[in-house]
């Protein structure tokens, strides 16, 4: 499955509500740290399931105003039953 987020969290057309992976919740937030921005996006599995290979990717952003250090996509590898990952993306540091 991949999720998606940008201004609001979106998940591929091949995941419906009635599937397995209901349990599956994606939040978002952001926050300044001095002249850097981060944003940060949980992935909660609130199901009795482990899930495996959850591939989240930043969608949208305006790229003349913000750049990203490292990757938009990160995967998370695990998420064990009622757990959850928060992967982290960053603006580098301004001079």
């Amino acid at each position: 499955m991949t999720l998606g987020a940008c201004a609001g969290c979106c998940v591929s057309e091949d995941y419906r509500e009635d599937d397995e992976l209901s349990g599956l919740k994606v939040l978002r937030g952001g926050e300044f740290l001095g002249s850097r921005f981060r944003y940060k996006v949980k992935v909660a599995n609130e199901s009795e399931f482990v899930v495996t290979d959850v591939t989240v990717t930043l969608l949208s952003f305006p790229r003349d105003s913000l750049k990203l250090e490292g990757e938009v996509t990160k995967i998370i590898p695990k998420t064990d039953c009622q757990g959850f990952r928060s992967p982290t993306l960053h603006q580098p540091k301004i001079a």
